[in-house]
C-alpha cells in the first residue's frame, strides 16, 4: 500500500488550533492515538477521513488524489455514529458497502464476512434498535471494514464493549494491520498496548511517537501521564 503522507498539517476552527504542524508517513500497521479530550485525536481522524479540510499543510492519502477513489478504500468509524434504527445489522452494513462501491456480485459475501469478524453473524437480521449499545458499536466496526479498507480509521472503537469483546477486537485490528494502515484513538490503555506505534497528543501536536515500550519505565498508563505532566511543566 502506498503510504499516507501528512505534511505540516494544521487545522483551525475559528481561533482554536485543533492540529498544529503535524508531519508523518503512515504505512501498514496499527497506530494508536492517545491524549486528553481536545488533544486533536478526533480531528486528525476526520482529516484522514477527508471530512475536515486542512487550514494549511497537506495530506496525500493512499498515494491518490481523487476523493472518490480514496473514499472507496477508506473505512471510518466516528466516536458517535448515526444509524437507522429500523435497519437490520445486515441492511446497515450492506448500505455502507453499496456507498463504498463494493461490486454487487461480491456484496453479500463481504457483508457476511464483516459481520462474522465482529462476532455478529447470529444477530445479522435483528433490527439495530433492538441491539445493545455494544452490539451497535460492533455493527459500526463491521461497516468500516466491509470494503477491506487500505486505511481504517476508528474513533474509540472499544467504547461500550465488554472486556472479552475488547480483546477480540484488538486481535482483529492486529490482523487487519498486517495488510493495511489502522489508526485508532482511544482512552483504553489495553488498546494502546496492542498497537505497533502510539502517538501521545496534546493541544494538537504529538508529544511522543514510537512503540508503546519506548515510552519509558512503569506501566503504560503511568508513562502516558508522565509525558503529559512533563509537557505541561515545560509549558508553564
Amino acid at each position: 500500500m502506498p503510504p499516507t503522507e501528512i505534511r505540516d498539517l494544521t487545522v483551525r476552527f475559528g481561533r482554536r488550533t485543533a492540529l498544529s504542524g503535524i508531519s508523518a508517513d503512515l504505512d501498514d500497521g496499527v497506530l494508536g492515538l492517545l491524549g486528553p479530550n481536545g488533544a486533536g485525536k478526533s480531528t486528525l481522524l476526520r482529516a484522514l477521513a477527508t471530512l475536515v479540510t486542512p487550514t494549511s499543510g497537506s495530506i496525500r492519502l493512499l498515494g491518490r488524489t481523487d476523493l472518490r477513489e480514496i473514499r472507496r478504500r477508506l473505512g471510518y468509524l466516528p466516536q458517535e455514529f448515526g444509524y437507522y434504527p429500523r435497519f437490520t445489522a445486515r441492511e446497515f452494513v450492506e448500505h455502507f458497502a453499496w456507498l463504498k462501491e463494493v461490486p454487487a456480485a461480491e456484496l453479500p459475501l463481504a457483508v457476511d464476512r464483516a459481520l462474522t469478524r465482529v462476532g455478529l453473524a447470529d444477530r445479522a437480521d435483528e433490527k439495530l434498535k433492538k441491539l445493545s449499545g455494544g452490539m451497535r458499536r460492533r455493527v459500526g466496526i463491521a461497516q468500516a471494514i466491509v470494503n477491506d479498507p487500505e486505511l481504517l480509521l476508528l474513533d474509540e472503537p472499544t467504547a461500550g464493549l465488554d472486556p472479552e469483546q475488547q480483546v477480540e477486537l484488538r486481535e482483529l485490528l492486529r490482523e487487519l494491520g498486517e495488510t493495511s494502515c489502522v489508526v485508532l484513538s482511544t482512552h483504553v490503555m489495553g488498546d494502546a498496548g496492542a498497537c505497533d506505534q502510539i502517538w501521545v497528543l496534546e493541544s494538537g501536536r504529538p508529544l511522543f511517537r514510537g512503540a508503546p515500550d519506548e515510552l519509558g519505565s512503569g506501566n503504560l498508563e503511568e508513562r502516558y501521564h508522565a509525558v503529559l505532566r512533563a509537557n505541561r511543566k515545560s509549558a508553564a
